[in-house]
Formats: C-alpha cells, sequence, structure tokens
C-alpha cells in the first residue's frame, strides 16, 4: 500500500489565513495552467487530462482502460501532485488483495470484547478526499462490490457505525475490461471510462521523445487547494438553466437508448445520465459562463458513452448534432417571427382617422403579408405565438372595408398582451 498524506503544519496554516480569499476565476485559470503543462508532458492524452480535470470539480469517477506502458499511471500520479490539502490514497490491486488493505485494519479488542467487525480506517479509502486504484479488476470479484457506498453514496458502513466518506474523486486503471456481470454495477460507478491507446502517429512519438529532454525545462504551475475545487464544484449548483436544455438532454438520452438497444454490452443508467448532466455545468464553469447552454450538452458524452467506442460515439454524435440543429432552426424561426412581430406593431401604429381608404387597403396588403411570413414560420406551433398570428389574422380580415371597421378592430386588439411583448 502506498499511502501519502498532507498535514498542515501550524505555519503553513498562518500563511494560508494572509493568503487572498480563493476566486472562481482564480481556480479556473490555475486548472487551465496545470492542463497546459499536462499536455506538453504527456503527448496525446488531451481527452484523458480533461476528463480528469472535470472529474474533480464535479466528484465523480474516472476509469482508464488500456495496455501497460501508455503512462496511465504516471499521468494518474502527476495530476494528483497538483491537489494540495485533503488525504491521498493509492493502491495496486492484485488477486489475493484483503478488506483491510482498503478499508484499515481490523479493531482487535472491539472484536475480541464486543464481537463488532470494525476497522481503524484512518490512512486508507474510508477518509481519502482523492483516490488511485490500479490494476482495478485484477482484485477479486468479491472485494470491488465492497467499495460500492464509498464510490457512490460516500458512505462506509463501520461495525455499528455508518461512516460518511470525503471520496472526491477516485480514478482508476486496468489493462483489460470485465464482461464479469457480478461487477455491472461496479463498473457502472465509474463515470468516465476512457481507453487509453499507443500513440499511433510519428508526430506524436516524435513529440513524446523531444518531451523527455524537454521536461526539466517545464515550469511546473501552482497547486490547487481542496479549497478552489469545492468553489468550483458549488459554482455548478449556482449556473442558471432553461427547462429546454433539460427537455433537449433528456431526448437525446432517451434517442441514444432507442440507438443502442441492440447492443447488449450498452447500459445508460438513469444514475448515469443524472450525474453525466452535471459534466455540461461543468464545462459551463469552466469556459466562466454563468449559465448553461445548449453546446454544453456535448461534455455530457463522456458521461454517457465509453469514449473511443466508436458505435456508440457514431450514434450519440449523430443524435446530438440533429438534436442542436432542429434547436439552431427553431431559435432562427424565433428570431424572424420577432422581427415580423415588430414590424406588423409598426404598421398597425399607422392607422389614424385621417387614413384614406386606399391607403388602409395598402396597409392591409401589407400586414397580410407579414401575417403570411409569421404564419409560415415553425415557431407558430409553439401556443402562445400561435395566438398571436390568429388574433392578427382576425384583424386583417376586419380592416378590409372602412376606416370605422379598422380603428374598431385597432381599438379591440390594442391592449391584447400578444400585440407588444
Amino acid at each position: 500500500m502506498a499511502l501519502k498524506r498532507t498535514k498542515t503544519s501550524i505555519k503553513q496554516a498562518a500563511v494560508r489565513k494572509l493568503q487572498p480569499s480563493y476566486t472562481t476565476k482564480g481556480a479556473v485559470e490555475k486548472l487551465q495552467k496545470i492542463t497546459t503543462y499536462l499536455n506538453k508532458r504527456f503527448v496525446g492524452r488531451s481527452e484523458v487530462i480533461n476528463a480528469m480535470i472535470v472529474s474533480i470539480i464535479n466528484r465523480s469517477h474516472v476509469m482508464l482502460e488500456g495496455p501497460p506502458g501508455v503512462a496511465k499511471s504516471m499521468l494518474v500520479n502527476d495530476f494528483f501532485g497538483f491537489i494540495i490539502e485533503g488525504n491521498y490514497y493509492q493502491k495496486m490491486m492484485m488477486k489475493g488483495t484483503q478488506p483491510e488493505e482498503l478499508f484499515g485494519p481490523l479493531n482487535l479488542p472491539q472484536y475480541r470484547e464486543n464481537g463488532v467487525w470494525e476497522h481503524n480506517t484512518e490512512g486508507y479509502l474510508v477518509e481519502a478526499h482523492f483516490a488511485f486504484i490500479d490494476e482495478v479488476y485484477r482484485a477479486s470479484d468479491m472485494l470491488l462490490p465492497s467499495t460500492l457506498n464509498i464510490l457512490n453514496e460516500r458512505i462506509f458502513i463501520n461495525g455499528t457505525e455508518t461512516v460518511n466518506c470525503p471520496l472526491r474523486c477516485a480514478i482508476g486503471t486496468t489493462n483489460f475490461k470485465t464482461e464479469d456481470e457480478r461487477l455491472a454495477a461496479f463498473h457502472d460507478r465509474w463515470l468516465i471510462r476512457m481507453d487509453v491507446k499507443p500513440l499511433i502517429s510519428a508526430a506524436d512519438l516524435h513529440k513524446m521523445l523531444r518531451s523527455y529532454s524537454a521536461d526539466e525545462a517545464l515550469q511546473k504551475p501552482q497547486p490547487i487547494t481542496l479549497q478552489e475545487l469545492d468553489l468550483l464544484h458549488d459554482a455548478v449548483d449556482e449556473l442558471e438553466l432553461e427547462d429546454s436544455i433539460l427537455k433537449m438532454y433528456s431526448s437525446i438520452c432517451t434517442k441514444l437508448r432507442k440507438e443502442m438497444s441492440k447492443d447488449s454490452n450498452f447500459f445508460l443508467s438513469d444514475r448515469r445520465i443524472y450525474q453525466a448532466f452535471r459534466l455540461a455545468g461543468v464545462n459551463a464553469v469552466l469556459n466562466s459562463r454563468t449559465e448553461i447552454t445548449y453546446d454544453d450538452l456535448f461534455s455530457t458524452g463522456m458521461g454517457l458513452i465509453e469514449a473511443n467506442n466508436m458505435q456508440q460515439q457514431s450514434a450519440l454524435v449523430g443524435i446530438m448534432s440533429s438534436e442542436l440543429q432542429e434547436m439552431r432552426d427553431l431559435t432562427a424561426d424565433e428570431e424572424l417571427v420577432n422581427r415580423i412581430k415588430t414590424k406588423l406593431n409598426s404598421e398597425t401604429d399607422k392607422f389614424d382617422e385621417s387614413m384614406s381608404h386606399e391607403d388602409a387597403k395598402q396597409l392591409y396588403m401589407r400586414l397580410g403579408e407579414w401575417h403570411k411570413s409569421l404564419t409560415s414560420a415553425s415557431h407558430s406551433e409553439m401556443p402562445k405565438t400561435r395566438d398571436w398570428i390568429n388574433a392578427y389574422g382576425q384583424l386583417i380580415d376586419h380592416c378590409s372595408s372602412t376606416l370605422a371597421d379598422v380603428n374598431c378592430v385597432l381599438s379591440k386588439y390594442s391592449s391584447a398582451e400578444f400585440i407588444v411583448e
């Protein structure tokens, strides 16, 4: 077992009190610099690095799958090295790994005296803020399910007590995938699952070889604190969110399930759908936005599907692109409707008692043209706009006779909410 614990000295605590308060902007800038550094040091691993960055903010877990020798462990250790404060737990799993190596040694006096099976958890996974579990699937099928409550609910049943676990993010690595159905629930606890492959292009290999000589010249960025990560996590909860985005996301997930229904290896749980949506919020925070946009939904793909699974990726990209295009068309129609409504309102303002019958007739014809354009917009399917169109249609029908009729209709509709919004 490799264990690292960060303890703050009295001197360090005193210095920290003198530091200015942390800000979301400052935390984002720190993560950007850490990302830049890691991308220079680990060539061709930008997607993996991004997945780890969003996970420490989202408080979710990452599984890195790939053959030996692709720098999975080195990358994870370097990454966690940029987080100060909190407890860090690291363990390489083996077939003979015992529960005590994860949860702590048994409290033998408690067992002898009271018959209670209790662990001394200090310094182990139960009290860790961040964890690196290497070679996850080499552990026994009986051991891995015992971590489910820690990974998801963040609790541990220790003897007769329920312990709250401070775990923010766990990163696991494995050299092989498991198809064991008994571990399906455990596998689903890892929100982001990425396939880390050897570098293929000569250009990337050349960059990798050059990076070894350039490592010494790289200046390490400033680390980020646990408090700053908590600040970013809370910022996600404070984002503005329109219900139309939730509806689109629900539609995307429903269509993805239907599209992949024939693939027996694909399973999209309600829990995964719920947790993956927060990735959109994390993306918004990292881009310094105060609201979740439709484009942020693309980031949920990291959690909805297994990265680098081409079949799943193709299905999801197709569904998302279609949904977003429909929304862009609807937005364009809405802008058209608003322009027409403004034009119609300005035209109706031209009615007055001095208008001749001929002028009224010409105005009626122009209103008819605008009404036709308005009804052709797909946005007109929305109830409020449809009511507005119908009301103007009635106005046009009534203003074709005399000026008196026009004034009568105008007075009838001038106070209606659909005239001016």
